[in-house]
């Protein structure tokens, strides 16, 4: 609770540093940011390169974690949260919803066939993330909106959802991506859409920041920003 009301003093003395800054720059300092693993990275830093280029005098600390990260107890500005949002004194921005599915390479499907039916996947090889229980399920909702729990088999897992994306590219198995992703591999042919009458549960897209920051103008450009790029990558806000 200290912690909390310091956080929001230091903040008010930032931001009122920043609107007395002689060179007029409100974009200025430094912005730590964490987004989980799997996020659209290579699009971040893209938009992050346009906005350095703009602001010479800021600066960006970038944070990739496979845990969700406290911005208080973590001392970051801004941290990109999917699923439902903890319950916190952290000022919470809704920035999108996003939709997976399921996708494989050409090479995988030309050796090993399309399941028709998700109870196929338990013959399949399926990239299941790494985590502290075994991911052997799958919950899909059909097209219905019905709810349908399928295992899932395979001899790949990993711990990085980044890695996961590539091992569908490689031929490894039938993995998860996003709808935009998905969209994209089929227009180059790249990827093969699996079981397209299944998706996954949509997941809210959030930005978690401590209180005050957001009355910081380089961390309230920042939330922004997130907020276009994943909008870019197809999501609907």
């Amino acid at each position: 609770m200290l912690y909390a009301r310091c956080a929001r003093i230091v903040a008010e003395i930032d931001a009122v540093e920043e609107e007395l800054h002689p060179s007029g720059d409100p974009l200025q300092g430094a912005v730590r940011l964490a987004v989980p693993s799997g996020a659209p990275v290579r699009h971040l830093l893209g938009s992050i390169a346009n906005v350095l280029a703009s602001h010479p005098r800021l600066t960006v600390q970038l944070r990739i974690s496979n845990a969700p990260i406290d911005p208080i107890a973590s001392s970051v500005d801004i941290a990109l949260h999917v699923g439902p949002v903890p319950d916190s004194s952290l000022i919470a921005r809704p920035l999108a919803t996003l939709s997976w599915v399921l996708g494989a390479s050409p090479a995988y499907v030309k050796h090993h066939g399309l399941p028709r039916q998700p109870v196929e996947l338990a013959n399949h090889q399926c990239l299941r993330l790494l985590a502290d229980r075994p991911q052997r399920v799958w919950h899909l909702l059909d097209r219905r909106g019905r709810r349908v729990k399928a295992r899932v088999g395979g001899a790949f897992e990993c711990d990085d959802s980044r890695v996961l994306g590539d091992a569908i590219y490689a031929g490894l198995g039938i993995g998860v991506r996003s709808d935009a992703e998905l969209a994209s591999g089929l227009a180059d042919g790249t990827l093969v859409h699996v079981l397209p009458g299944y998706r996954f549960g949509a997941f809210e897209i959030t930005a978690l920041v401590p209180p005050g920051r957001l009355k910081v103008p380089r961390v309230a450009a920042f939330v922004a920003l997130l907020r276009e790029v994943i909008t870019v990558m197809g999501t609907t806000a």
